[in-house]
């Protein structure tokens, strides 16, 4: 009995051993698979302390004190939200997340407290308002905007349309195997081959508007043209598509997407856009370099940058004046000159739209984005005629005179126009670097007509293309602008001259904007009266008819300061020489 007293007493003893050295370290492994000291599932308090990681005590893959950077479409308003989420080395949420918020109207933002990750990637997550560049104004709804970043080296990380744009593709390809630095330097440069930039740039979250160099030039190009022609909720849904569009294969298959940029390139403002962010920035209290991005946009939509591009009008690339250019360059110029004419007076006719609208006339404003559009295309076209106008005076042993006669002509047209509808502009004679920086004081209307007359002197233009402005534009506009200095004699016996047939009108059979018609010609022999000028509409000449019937106050029941449109407020910003017209404000 005894015997078997001590075996069994062995076998407790020996069962005991095996479950402290075997069972129990394997439950407590088990516990420790399936507990509560992972960081999976600690969500931030709002205050970027990460969450609970209470019973874990392993040391994070990366920790930050310092994470911080700047939101930009334009700049995000103060208040916009920033979440920064953890992610692990496949760039998946691990849970964990911490939020913060701009703290100015720049778009600055930084996280207080300790930032500890899983590994050295963080996805960003931005919300809110901002400044819309295309329309100088704040923007009427809030977008988003996401980057990822490898911030175990760099601390300040910048969120930005090209971060946004090349997001759902770096994750694409690290999904695919592709180490993460490996697969943002393809998306980049697949992103810019969307575009048609060849420059390699610094990575986008490295990269501020602000910055005043090559980096700061793209991204405000590639943001200004998928922004234009959108409202915000437009312009999300369209960067949307853009994303799951490039996510595949880093290309655009969509033929709407390729349609819309194009669009956006055709009609880029870059002097304006970059003249509007610096006023934007100034009045923010910040001193920015924002370039003109010229360089950056294929206006003309074959794939090539048009500083690169031997199609482009000359007059863009080059300012070498002994440089002689072949025929097919010297209409390039001519035709340049002619299609920004055409985009002129469309903007022109979209103002004077407002005013057969009665409510929709309160909403010209000296801040009104059309406004300046016009503003700045009108100015842009004088630039460029006077510098072809340069260009050919230096040409010699052959003859300039078709080309110089339609530059005039179209130069003449658009000074008129522009003073007629604001009265007292900048009268620019010949070219300079900067169209916007003049310090010029502003010449009235008379003085403005009084130039374009010397303009068409002993100007008899032929249509070197078809289309193009003939001796009966040069009539036409001269009967125009006797009229608007009060000389009806004149004007009449130019009218009598002009055949009772269509004279003139910018583009082709696709895109027509009449301007010298039979018809309009017809109403002005016949001198019609006011209200039948107001039953033609919001086509070209009727603004200015009413105006000197004297009773376009009383058929559109608008103010007698409407009768002039306000100055824009950027070129008042710009320019502090510049007076704006009475009853607009300062």
């Amino acid at each position: 009995m005894e015997l078997q007293s001590l075996e069994k007493q062995k076998l407790v003893e020996m069962r005991n051993l095996v479950k402290n050295v075997f069972v129990l370290p394997l439950v407590a492994l088990l516990f420790a698979a399936c507990g509560g000291g992972s960081d999976i599932g600690g969500g931030s308090n709002g205050n970027g302390d990460g969450g609970n990681n209470s019973g874990d005590s392993s040391k994070p893959a990366v920790s930050k004190t310092d994470v911080k950077g700047i939101i930009e479409k334009g700049p995000f308003v103060q208040g916009s939200k920033v979440t920064l989420y953890d992610l692990n080395d496949q760039l998946v949420q691990t849970g964990k997340s911490y939020t913060t918020n701009t703290r100015s109207d720049l778009g600055d933002f930084e996280f207080d407290s300790a930032i500890e990750l899983s590994s050295r990637y963080a996805e960003f997550e931005t919300s809110g308002f901002f400044y819309n560049e295309c329309d100088s104004s704040l923007s009427k709804a809030q977008i988003t905007l996401k980057a990822l970043a490898d911030v175990s080296a760099n601390s300040k990380v910048n969120v930005n349309l090209l971060t946004h744009l090349e997001y759902a593709r770096v994750k694409h390809l690290v999904k695919g195997g592709m180490a993460f630095a490996e697969a943002k330097k393809q998306a980049e440069r697949e992103l810019l081959k969307v575009f048609a930039i060849k420059d390699d740039i610094s990575s986008p979250e490295n990269i501020s508007i602000a910055d005043g160099n090559k980096n700061a030039s793209v991204l405000l190009a590639i943001s200004s043209v998928m922004l234009y022609g959108k409202s915000e909720a437009e312009f999300s849904e369209f960067i949307s598509h853009f994303s799951t569009d490039f996510e595949a294969n880093g290309i655009i298959d969509e033929a709407n997407i390729s349609k819309s940029i194009k669009e956006g390139q055709k009609n880029q403002k870059p002097d304006r856009i970059a003249h509007a962010m610096k006023r934007y920035y100034s009045e923010k209290g910040r001193k920015a370099e924002v370039n003109d991005f010229s360089a950056y946009i294929d206006f003309n939509g074959d794939g090539i940058i048009d500083d690169k591009d031997e199609y482009v009008p000359y007059v863009l690339i080059s300012s070498d004046n002994s440089y002689w250019p072949p025929i097919h360059e010297l209409q390039n110029m001519v035709n340049y000159v002619f299609r920004q004419a055409m985009e002129y007076i469309k903007l022109q006719l979209e103002l004077e739209a407002f005013r057969f609208g009665s409510e929709r006339g309160r909403m010209i404003t000296a801040d009104s984005g059309w406004l300046l559009d016009a503003w700045f295309e009108g100015y842009r076209i004088i630039n460029h005629a006077n510098q072809v106008l340069l260009r050919l005076e230096n040409i010699r042993d052959f003859n300039t005179t078709p080309y110089k006669d339609q530059t005039k002509a179209l130069l003449a047209f658009v000074y008129y126009n522009m003073a007629m509808s604001w009265g007292n502009i900048l009268l620019i004679e010949e070219y300079v670097e900067d169209v916007f920086n003049t310090h010029l004081v502003q010449s009235d209307a008379n003085t403005i007509y009084a130039y374009c007359e010397d303009l068409m002197k002993g100007i008899a233009p032929t249509a070197t293309e078809k289309g193009m402005v003939n001796r009966d534009f040069v009539t036409a506009l001269s009967a125009e602008i006797a009229l608007a200095k009060g000389n009806t004699a004149e004007a009449k016996k130019l009218l009598d001259k002009l055949p009772d047939t269509d004279i003139f009108s910018f583009g082709d059979e696709n895109n027509v904007v009449p301007v010298y018609t039979a018809e309009y010609i017809r109403m002005l022999k016949k001198e019609a009266s006011a209200e039948a000028w107001a039953k033609r509409g919001a086509v070209y000449g009727t603004w200015a008819a009413l105006k000197r019937s004297g009773k376009a106050t009383t058929i559109l029941k608008i103010k007698e300061y409407e009768l002039l449109l306000p100055i824009p407020q950027n070129a008042l910003y710009t320019d502090p020489r510049m007076k704006q017209n009475p009853g607009w404000g300062k």
